[in-house]
């Protein structure tokens, strides 16, 4: 990924199942993800669209992470005891990259990400995005995982 690959664009409303938690570490998400795809099936419901996950902390943590696991779902689907359902409202202006590669460098991307955003004038203005557009469970290989970092901002 390069600067010259951000794009700013309007990411509009979408319906998702999701768990939200403070989690010791990165790899602790999976265990959200078994839990939302096993709900879904329970009600006999498919995603909408790729698995996301957004990061409610104000700065990059390694430990403790704000994070919320989520599908994106449409029709009517009620919310469970730990996955709820709710709208993800539209985002007006979101800076936006492809990251090609394995999830261990999605810390290099995100750097090169808030570079491109702090050059042009710009301040995050909500949680950060990752969509994992191809990922485990559909690659075997880490090199070829394509996730989108999505960044919502504003101009002070």
């Amino acid at each position: 990924m390069s600067t010259e690959e951000v794009v700013l664009k309007k990411v509009p409303a979408i319906t998702v199942a999701s768990v939200r938690e403070v989690i010791p570490t990165y790899e602790d998400m999976g265990k959200h993800y078994e839990e939302i795809f096993a709900f879904l099936g329970q009600h006999g419901v498919n995603p909408a669209g790729p698995p996301l996950t957004l990061y409610h902390d104000k700065e990059h943590r390694e430990r403790d992470i704000d994070a919320e696991s989520a599908v994106p779902v449409a029709g009517s689907v009620p919310s469970g005891e730990r996955v709820k359902v709710r709208a993800l409202p539209a985002v007006e202006q979101m800076a936006s990259a492809i990251h090609k590669g394995s999830y261990d460098m999605l810390g290099e991307a995100w750097n090169k990400m808030l570079a491109w955003i702090e050059a042009h004038g710009y301040h995050m203005s909500g949680p950060v995005r990752e969509v994992y557009i191809k990922g485990p469970g559909v690659l075997s290989k880490p090199s070829d995982y394509v996730t989108e970092l999505q960044l919502p901002v504003e101009k002070p």
